[in-house]
């Protein structure tokens, strides 16, 4: 897909004034630099490298919106102890890519809170916490379907 974004604006004419904006991954940009046709187009000055979140970033996507509904999240019972949001963020660590798997299990536990101003860590444990909650929802959503109409639900997906 790329390389036929890059073929289509190399025989554009040059009156024209377009803006290609290309996304991909660190590897994905080392392996790019291997097409001529790149190389051509890629202007290093206007290279934006995102970086993710640092902790106390993601600190504040998890708390944030719910502190905005009146909402907390379970705090440690011992000094020794760790909090929720702390559980929570070392689950995650600072691996790529783990914002979409927070997002969703932000989601469930929002949903599936048994306190209505407070988020525990019994909560967290019952959707199987940052990493196992995407896979659980989507047993969810299968499980919803008990006559297996299995197009109905990649309906769903897309």
């Amino acid at each position: 897909c790329l390389f036929n974004g890059i073929t289509w604006l190399k025989e554009k004419p040059q009156t024209n004034r377009i803006v290609f904006l290309a996304v991909t991954t660190p590897d994905g940009h080392s392996k790019t630099t291997d097409f001529l046709e790149y190389e051509e187009l890629y202007d290093p000055s206007a290279h934006i490298q995102l970086t993710g979140l640092t902790r106390e970033e993601m600190r504040q996507v998890i708390i944030g919106p719910a502190k905005k509904k009146g909402v907390s999240f379970e705090e440690k019972e011992k000094p020794e102890g760790e909090d929720l949001v702390d559980i929570i963020l070392n689950d995650c660590g600072q691996a790529p890519g783990m914002l979409p798997l927070l997002e969703v299990a932000l989601r469930q536990l929002w949903l599936g809170r048994t306190n209505s101003f407070l988020i525990t860590k019994e909560d967290y444990k019952r959707i199987g916490g940052v990493k196992s909650a995407l896979e659980r929802y989507a047993d969810s959503i299968i499980n919803k379907h008990p006559d297996n109409n299995y197009q109905e639900i990649y309906i769903l997906k897309n």
